[in-house]
């Protein structure tokens, strides 16, 4: 199993996003870029530098449904005939069209002015839109293992970016594709998001997403592929800075 790093532009002000090739007898990719013309483009030069075609993917993983992950899963799907997998808190956000009406109550619960609330939602049903609809989505929970010919994969479930956030673990490499759980240089905002179980409250993603890091920090990979931005080969490190400035900005508040 080859891993390759594929580095699409997006027009969001994080920048690049990487998405991950998983070269073996079937072609996989985890996550997609964004639904914008110049990351098809960069998309297909760069499968093309590795030998391979948009036709050959047979499988999508989708770490989260965020738009510069998932927005080019409709057309890689139409092109190829792949499957898409996700995990089932993040599903909706893949087969039915967006609705952020639970959000925007929680921006009004949380004393969001109206205005503000309005030009969030016309960002968002720009971005999210195109999403709807795929085919075939199928869904990964924790601990499901993604077999290939030359091992497999298994899924983490990584709350705390977005309820439904998943990574990659190789056992044996000891490396994790880490969407946006580790990043390197920024952080990785646990945004507000409705809690799936109950879309009237709030999911309490720093919690979540501390538990995230201890969880990670036990598995102990020596290398995370990250979704944007450089690998994280020191996640330790990266956790006690993390925990230290989550203290300190709530002390701020």
């Amino acid at each position: 199993m080859r891993i390759h790093k594929l580095i699409l532009p997006t027009p969001f002000a994080i920048g690049p996003v990487n998405v991950y090739l998983i070269e073996d007898r079937q072609l996989a990719l985890f996550d997609t870029g964004p639904e914008t013309p110049e990351a098809m483009t960069a998309l297909d030069e760069q499968l093309e530098g590795a030998g391979h075609g948009i036709k050959e993917i047979r499988r999508i993983v989708i770490s989260h449904t965020h738009s510069d992950h998932c927005g080019l899963a409709p057309k890689i799907q139409q092109a190829s005939g792949a499957s898409v997998f996700v995990h089932p808190w993040e599903e909706n956000r893949l087969t039915r069209p967006f609705d952020d009406a639970p959000t925007a109550r929680l921006l009004a619960q949380a004393g969001v002015p109206v205005e503000e609330i309005e030009r969030y939602r016309l960002r968002r049903s720009y971005y999210e839109g195109a999403r709807a609809g795929l085919s075939d989505v199928r869904l990964l929970r924790d601990g499901d293992e993604l077999p290939f010919s030359s091992g497999s994969l298994r899924v983490i479930h990584t709350p705390g970016h977005t309820p439904g956030h998943i990574c990659l673990f190789h056992e044996g490499g000891r490396f994790l594709l880490g969407g946006d759980t580790v990043l390197d240089r920024i952080t990785p905002n646990p945004v507000m998001n409705p809690d799936p179980r109950q879309p009237d409250r709030r999911f309490p993603s720093l919690r979540m997403y501390h538990q995230t890091l201890d969880r990670l920090q036990s598995i102990a990979p020596v290398l995370i592929h990250t979704g944007h931005g450089a690998d994280v080969a020191e996640l330790a490190s990266y956790r006690t800075n993390l925990l230290r400035h989550h203290r300190q900005r709530q002390q701020r508040v």
